[in-house]
């Protein structure tokens, strides 16, 4: 799956960190969480902006596999749901999908 997925360009990131600042107007990014991150293609480049960022999956195949591939040391990867977030009421900057 991850062999063949593409990824996305770098502009696409600095796209939703210029929608988050101008909306929020907050400096520092805290918290990232991408839900059903799959291999964590998408998930990973989010490390750059974020201090910690946390890729969700419902397969634990996908979550096996983006562990694998990660090589980024503030991304961690979790086997969850999008209706049960692993963070704090009010603790995240950024949610994906």
């Amino acid at each position: 799956y991850s062999k063949f997925r593409p990824t996305y360009p770098n502009q696409i990131y600095e796209e939703i960190l210029s929608y988050i600042h101008q909306y929020a107007k907050k400096s520092s990014w805290n918290l990232a969480v991408d839900v059903a991150c799959g291999p964590g293609l998408c998930t990973q480049p989010l490390g750059k902006y974020f201090k910690q960022v946390i890729g969700l999956d419902y397969s634990h195949a996908q979550i096996t596999e983006a562990k694998i591939i990660n090589q980024t040391h503030n991304v961690q990867f979790q086997t969850g749901s999008a209706y049960e977030l692993p963070c704090d009421d009010n603790s995240v900057d950024l949610v994906t999908c």
